[in-house]
């Protein structure tokens, strides 16, 4: 039977929920709104099933990847919409057209994040596009097999801890399912992300009052209804100053349809702390799927962030992708895709891309951001509170400017 007595030791992944034969397995969110699973003891027959498919006790072997490829889509149109550089649409074009099934995470009604999978071309645009939110998987990994056991392709995309758990829950390899993840910085807690989200709304009708003199929305009116769409990475200012956009819908006749917050991804509260590890999963800090290559993904995407040192010619700042094949059956896979590529090598890729081969950092302020998160009047407060250093932060920041000084006069 299953048990989290240190919430290190689960990444959230839900494969126990799924693998679990009397359905006796749920899902509770704990103080800082991360998913855990709670077993049902009246009911657990314990058949040790949800054991067999943790992916953090259930480690894979570490590998190195097959290619290293520096990739964009020459299709500016999908690049412009996609965080990097627009290699996720192509891949799940290529299953669509094969009358195969992709899985991704998209928003839901209330701009959470969930997994699900669509069997159109059109339905794939709810799918582009990073979400810096942890997703519920629901039955993603039963309706896998599903599909795979129809003998469909089947394309699935998420972190590394996701498909890992994936392959231990199906047991067996399936020739006609292909597996990508990313470079995953960490997952973000959902009920930040949701207290987030209705501040700025709240934030946002105030303004619009002012502006026009009076209330532009129902109070009965579900808030989450007025975002019309969310963007974690705009590119109108380049890949690399990418922003965070929320658009708003307007009910009203007294304002524009739409109007729009944004900001650079740095001078947002919400991204940079979950950029700086704040507000991550316990897990996340010291997960081992992904610093060794051990979800055995048959691709991986990241950002592909020092292109710019080692060939200029890759780097228009729209987007380009660092794609690692790790496969035989990514390698093939991959060789029928059309885009602009050029090979690298490991470590190249290493280098720059921190998220390959180091752990989420703990943000030394973590603690005081969750101790203080239940009780909080405003979360954007304390999300940029919880950027002001501490005392051995800036000692240590300090020290690290003397260490570079001295290295540049030698």
């Amino acid at each position: 039977m299953i048990d989290i007595t240190d919430t290190r030791n689960c990444a959230g992944c839900e494969a126990c929920v799924n693998r679990c034969p009397k359905h006796c397995i749920s899902m509770k969110a704990d103080v800082e709104g991360f998913l855990y699973p709670v077993v049902d003891k009246t009911t657990c027959i314990d058949c040790g099933l949800c054991e067999i498919v943790c992916p953090i006790t259930n480690l894979a072997e570490s590998s190195k990847p097959l290619q290293v490829l520096a990739t964009i889509n020459t299709d500016n149109s999908i690049r412009k919409e996609s965080s990097s550089g627009g290699v996720f649409t192509p891949l799940a074009e290529k299953i669509i057209n094969e009358k195969g099934v992709v899985f991704g995470v998209r928003f839901d009604e209330n701009w959470q994040v969930v997994f699900d999978y669509t069997e159109t071309l059109e339905g794939l645009t709810a799918y582009r596009g990073s979400k810096y939110v942890q997703a519920t998987i629901n039955n993603a990994y039963q309706k896998c097999e599903q599909f795979l056991k129809e003998g469909r392709w089947v394309l699935f995309t998420g972190t590394p801890c996701q498909v890992s758990a994936l392959k231990l829950y199906l047991k067996k390899e399936y020739s006609n399912l292909i597996t990508a993840d990313f470079a995953c910085h960490g997952a973000p807690s959902r009920e930040v992300w949701s207290r987030y989200l209705e501040e700025e709304i709240e934030n946002h009708k105030t303004a619009q009052r002012v502006v026009v003199g009076k209330s532009t929305v129902s109070s009965s009116l579900n808030l989450m209804s007025l975002i019309e769409d969310i963007k974690f990475r705009e590119k109108s200012d380049g890949w690399k100053k990418f922003r965070f956009v929320l658009k708003f819908d307007e009910p009203s006749g007294d304002v524009e349809k739409s109007s729009v917050l944004s900001s650079i991804h740095y001078l947002n509260p919400y991204f940079q702390a979950f950029n700086t590890g704040v507000l991550l999963r316990p897990s996340c800090y010291v997960c081992k799927i992904k610093n060794a290559c051990r979800s055995h993904a048959d691709i991986t995407m990241a950002d592909f962030w020092g292109i710019s040192e080692v060939d200029s010619t890759f780097d228009d700042d729209k987007g380009t992708s660092l794609i690692l094949l790790n496969t035989e059956k990514g390698v093939s896979f991959f060789n029928n895709i059309t885009l602009r590529q050029r090979s690298f090598s490991y470590d190249i890729a290493l280098k720059y891309n921190e998220g390959l081969r180091e752990g989420s950092y703990y943000h030394p302020r973590r603690d005081f951001f969750f101790s203080n998160f239940p009780n909080t009047k405003s979360v954007i407060a304390l999300l940029k509170e919880s950027q002001i250093p501490t005392l051995s932060m800036q000692i240590s920041r300090y020290k690290n400017a003397i260490v570079r000084r001295i290295k540049k006069l030698l």
